[in-house]
């Protein structure tokens, strides 16, 4: 039989490390349809809408607090050691996708050949921009929730609950970047899945 029609192996990623429906599929290759039939089978009840989107802010948020940990720890190993991302997430048991964004969110500059650590001109020790100090202060403003109960906790684009879609994002209409006076303004933000979020982001990219 394989893995995702167990039970013991639904429940264990579902109920024990409270991983949504989305991942699950995601990680066996098969569609959220074949994995809720085979919950279903096996009796393991789906979460609401609102347990479902509080689960997605709650871990959302300790994953910020866990990168503000390794904020010292990753130009160590990255500029002075020179591991690579792969290296970085194999030690600290974290996706090397997760390491990349973190580098990016404290300045870590890209190495350089023959140039590491306090060697390298860009690196500033690790300060973090004004932009990103803003970021954080906005994702812990509880503005993104209040967005989600507004929205019904219902991507506004496709209109995919946050229980088939896997995770919600609080969009900023006017650029978060280029409309200051708006960053907390929450009538300047919309409910968007990660899927429709990529979207509108790619399409500015190309503009």
């Amino acid at each position: 039989m394989k893995e995702y029609k167990k039970g013991e192996v639904l429940y264990n990623l579902y109920i024990e490390q409270e991983e949504s429906v989305p991942v699950i599929a995601s990680l066996f290759g098969v569609s959220g349809d074949t994995i809720v039939y085979w919950m279903k089978k096996h009796s393991i009840k789906r979460r609401t809408t609102s347990e479902a989107v509080k689960l997605s802010y709650v871990k959302g948020r300790k994953e910020m607090l866990l990168c503000k940990e390794y904020e010292e720890l990753l130009p160590k190993l990255y500029l002075d050691e020179e591991k690579s991302t792969a290296e970085i997430g194999e030690i600290l048991g974290i996706p090397h996708q997760t390491i990349g964004c973190w580098l990016a969110k404290f300045n870590i500059p890209a190495r350089k050949s023959g140039a590491s650590g306090v060697k390298n001109g860009k690196w500033k020790g690790g300060i973090t921009s004004e932009y990103n100090l803003q970021r954080a202060k906005f994702s812990q403003s509880g503005l993104p929730f209040k967005c989600f109960e507004r929205d019904l906790f219902t991507c506004q684009t496709c209109l995919r609950s946050v229980e088939v879609s896997g995770r919600l994002n609080a969009h900023h209409i006017l650029s978060f970047a280029d409309h200051k006076e708006h960053r907390f303004n929450l009538d300047n933000l919309i409910t968007l899945c990660v899927d429709c979020h990529f979207k509108v982001h790619g399409k500015k990219r190309k503009q």
